[in-house]
């Protein structure tokens, strides 16, 4: 999938809650918040490289030309 918002992020769910984790955590303006969004962060990514791996092995090629294509995130 490269349309709608699959064709801006690999992942727009979890980009998605981590933006809402972000938010709920400068609003309340949480230092406690700020430190959980960052573990979220790592497990997170640390979820999706696996995910990644696996459709790499399952997919190949065409996988790997979709990573080139489409951000894991939103930008990066």
């Amino acid at each position: 999938m490269t349309s709608g918002v699959y064709g801006l992020s690999r992942n727009p769910y979890f980009a998605a809650y981590l933006l809402m984790f972000l938010g709920f955590a400068v609003l309340l303006q949480n230092a406690l918040l700020l430190a959980a969004l960052a573990v979220a962060f790592i497990l997170t990514h640390r979820m999706v490289l696996k995910e990644e791996a696996y459709l790499a092995s399952v997919h190949g090629a065409a996988y790997a030309d979709y990573r080139r294509r489409v951000p894991r995130y939103l930008f990066f």
